[in-house]
């Protein structure tokens, strides 16, 4: 007998079995149905339709009984509930089918046992026993008891007909019903494996379930590092060139500005207060252009570029809302503490660039880095502005000039 419980492997291949069992039942009930109708047709027929209604009308309880017993289980399956009781209800409800489907060959009278009338009512009575077994051997002691109510009830008719015909009747009939509980026997051991293989792809589709989950956390988890910075917090200089390549894209580009932002005198907090230090400082930076990018009203991207360099690109400023940005960023810096041993002030200087409508991104980024060079060569702690990209800023090996000062290449900052 299956143990049925809610714990444990043996439990959870009980309900599989269970579920098989009731999916079989919903099928079967339309040939039913039909089988109790044409039982109820040769009521109208057969010399003894009267005894013969009276068993129809307890199939007819014997089919609602199982109906009602099996939304039972069916619910309590659904909800994760204790299935004990509900299959002990099934259990009985299928025991009076069992007895009342033998009670419709009890009711054939020993002498109209040959006639066609009732051959045919036996033949629908072994058809509907076949379905019903097929139906619920997935469950083996809802099938014993099916059986047993059958075999029960099926015992006087066996009786009568040896006691009439000889024993050889009744043996050749009992022989036919062995056949179908070895039929039975062989359908349940086939549920059996059946259950186990939809158990076993059941987890392994769970486990593959869960392994997609963990590949696709693995997969975001590579792509925020291979995008972001691990120390400031903000995004590193890949992410940063892959967003100002989709700027790059696009025709409005001249409604971005590009800040190139750099820590002066770094190397000197890194002297005096350690690189622990440094690295604290780098950390407020971050969170300092991170705040900075969310709190604008346009669109803005924040990132580390390397070293104490880090880039903001702002859409939608204007020129002066940008250099109003730009004293406002320098004022933040200030505020920064500067670590125990240090004993300067943490600030930066910035170059900015409007990108041109048809400049490359290579050439906005030269433009933004000569006027962070000159904002270091005027002093530090200071924001200075590119001039505006010229028309044939599209060329990406052009070197653009700024009023007052030349370039022949990209010059390095000087911390």
């Amino acid at each position: 007998m299956d143990r049925i419980d809610n714990q444990g492997s043996h439990g959870e291949l009980s309900r599989v079995r269970i579920a098989s069992m009731l999916g079989r039942i919903r099928h079967a009930t339309p040939a039913n149905v039909m089988a109790l109708s044409i039982v109820a047709y040769l009521c109208f027929v057969l010399p003894y339709g009267e005894q013969l209604a009276i068993v129809v009308g307890l199939r007819v309880t014997a089919l609602l009984a199982s109906a009602v017993a099996a939304k039972y289980v069916l619910a309590a399956l659904d909800r994760g509930d204790d299935l004990l009781w509900p299959i002990r209800f099934l259990s009985l409800s299928l025991f009076w089918a069992g007895v009342t489907w033998g009670l419709l060959l009890a009711a054939i009278p020993i002498q109209d046992v040959e006639s066609l009338g009732s051959a045919f009512l036996m033949l629908t009575v072994v058809t509907g026993l076949t379905l019903i077994v097929s139906a619920i051997n997935p469950v083996s002691h809802i099938l014993w008891s099916f059986m047993f109510g059958f075999t029960l009830s099926l015992g006087h008719f066996l009786y009568r007909i040896g006691e009439m015909y000889g024993v050889a009747p009744a043996l050749s009939a009992l022989s036919l019903l062995l056949a179908i509980l070895i039929c039975a026997v062989g359908l349940m051991r086939e549920s059996r494996e059946t259950g186990e293989i939809v158990l076993e792809n059941r987890r392994l589709a769970e486990e593959l379930g869960t392994l997609n989950l963990q590949l696709e956390e693995t997969a975001r988890e590579n792509d925020r590092l291979a995008h972001h910075d691990l120390l400031s917090g903000i995004g590193n200089r890949r992410s940063f060139e892959e967003f100002a390549q989709t700027i790059e894209e696009q025709e409005n580009r001249d409604r971005w500005n590009l800040l190139l932002i750099d820590l002066d005198h770094f190397k000197r907090v890194n002297d005096q207060a350690g690189h622990a230090a440094g690295d604290e400082v780098l950390r407020s930076t971050g969170s300092l252009l991170k705040e900075v990018a969310v709190a604008l009203p346009g669109e803005a991207y924040a990132a580390r570029l390397g070293g104490e360099e880090f880039g903001l690109l702002v859409e939608g400023l204007r020129d002066r809302a940008v250099a109003d940005l730009n004293a406002a960023i320098l004022q933040r810096f200030r505020l920064i503490a500067a670590p125990e041993g240090y004993f300067g002030q943490i600030s930066a200087s910035i170059g900015a660039a409007r990108w041109g409508a048809k400049e490359k991104l290579d050439a906005v980024l030269r433009r933004a880095d000569q006027a962070l060079y000159r904002a270091k060569e005027e002093g530090r702690d200071r924001a200075v502005t590119a001039a505006a990209a010229p028309r044939n800023a599209d060329q990406s090996s052009g070197v653009e000039t700024m009023s007052g000062d030349s370039a022949n290449g990209v010059m390095p900052n000087s911390g």
